[in-house]
């Protein structure tokens, strides 16, 4: 009786130090999660989705958007803030400055703040000095 008293303080430590692993191993699991969402967005991805865009007028849909070019900013691994220049029609030529969300999503306005452009997902890509691991 006295041996298995002896050995469970044994057991106990035991267990305790597999809790510890299991939840540092549970960390480094979370940072290379974290790791993959933060990836680098490519110009021509915003650039396309704001040519599914029409222009912002008061009553309604404006003329289809003809063409976008997009600047990224430097802040983060969305490069917010970006700067846009999108044409509609032939005439008007819209400049807007566009935030991304971690998620993905992305609104904008133009410098007057009337007109609004906002859509939904884009993903990015890995940057060159970027590792992302699956441990």
């Amino acid at each position: 009786m006295r041996g298995e008293l002896a050995i469970l303080p044994v057991i106990a430590v035991g267990l305790a130090g597999a809790a510890v692993a299991a939840f540092a191993h549970q960390g480094s699991a979370d940072v290379a999660t974290q790791q993959a969402i933060e990836t680098v967005l490519n110009p021509h991805q915003l650039e396309a989705m704001l040519l599914d865009t029409t222009e912002p007028i008061a009553k309604g849909n404006g003329p289809a958007a003809t063409s976008a070019t997009c600047k990224p900013g430097t802040k983060g691994a969305k490069l917010n803030p970006w700067n846009c220049t999108v044409v509609y029609g032939p005439k008007v030529r819209l400049a807007y400055r566009i935030e991304v969300a971690p998620t993905g999503s992305w609104a904008g306005a133009d410098r007057a703040g009337t007109g609004t452009v906002h859509g939904c997902c884009l993903l990015g890509v890995a940057s060159k000095s970027q590792k992302i691991s699956g441990t």
